[in-house]
């Protein structure tokens, strides 16, 4: 049955006139006459009959008419709906490492619910190694990593290339001499199976810090607690103690380090890229990640 035949037949049984729907449909009324007659043929029922002057549905008619305001309704309701999705409306799914969503993401997805309230937004813990595989299983919309990736299916957006630093706690800095605290304070290190603690390693390496005493943490929120409350000297990209440096709860020790940077992009399907809720929310990283709009890529 096509559905612009139903059409024809729905305002038919409201009019009850053949020319009055041709006129409303800007049909010619032949055109109308011939939608109804297919209709019936393919039904095997007559849907109106001619008593008099005036036209009458039959109980066929009737039942059709029924249906047919069913069906418009929900088509109606489909096309609201589809309406919503591209005024910024639904759920979307964002997947991070527990850092960015502590560090980073706060004020992005503040405002975000902000300015679209009709979003459902789901933060997702998720370590960087596995963002990947979720988006492409469709466990997740949005995606936030450290490094870079080759799979064609992917957008990748540029937000931060942040450098490595050395830091540590203000109460150890303006206690002891540099020289001390880096002898008898051990390194705090993060290691877990993550580009983001390959680049770590890396800057430790290259700068000769690797055979410093250290602890070793899994977790880079506990990294960074640690460092705050004068366990060691930390090495970790500046975003991520953003807020502790700007504060002076840590200091950077500014030091000639060959430097290392790592880069974080946000991440997404290729099929979702003209969603109004990525969109909108990839202005707002670009503008607010970390928190300050001088970050602005």
């Amino acid at each position: 049955m096509e559905l612009k035949n139903l059409t024809t037949f729905y305002h038919a049984s409201r009019f009850l006139n053949y020319s009055k729907t041709a006129e409303y449909l800007n049909f010619t009324q032949p055109a109308v006459t011939k939608q109804i007659k297919g209709l019936e043929e393919e039904l095997g029922q007559q849907l109106f009959m001619r008593m008099g002057n005036k036209t009458y549905l039959t109980p066929a008619g009737t039942l059709l008419q029924n249906y047919a305001k069913k069906i418009f309704e929900l088509v109606e309701e489909l096309d609201n709906e589809m309406s919503h999705l591209a005024t910024n409306s639904g759920i979307l799914r964002i997947g991070a490492d527990i850092s960015f969503i502590t560090n980073n993401l706060q004020p992005v997805i503040s405002e975000f619910y902000r300015t679209n309230p009709n979003i459902q937004t789901k933060i997702i813990t998720s370590n960087s190694s596995l963002v990947i595989p979720r988006i492409l299983m469709n466990e997740l919309d949005v995606g936030f990593i450290s490094g870079d990736h080759d799979n064609a299916q992917i957008i990748n957006v540029d937000i931060s290339d942040d450098p490595v630093i050395m830091v540590v706690s203000s109460q150890i800095y303006y206690k002891y001499k540099l020289s001390y605290i880096k002898k008898k304070y051990p390194l705090i290190r993060y290691k877990s199976p993550s580009f983001y603690s390959k680049q770590l390693e890396y800057f430790l390496k290259i700068n000769h810090l690797t055979d410093h005493g250290s602890i070793e943490f899994s977790n880079l929120e506990a990294v960074k607690s640690a460092a705050v409350q004068g366990v060691g000297i930390s090495a970790v990209t500046k975003d991520i103690v953003y807020q502790e440096l700007k504060s002076g709860i840590l200091i950077e020790i500014e030091e000639k380090y060959s430097p290392v940077s790592i880069k974080t992009s946000m991440i997404y399907h290729k099929e979702k890229e003209q969603w109004a809720s990525i969109q909108s929310l990839q202005k707002l990283v670009k503008k607010l990640w970390v928190g300050d709009s001088s970050n602005e890529v």
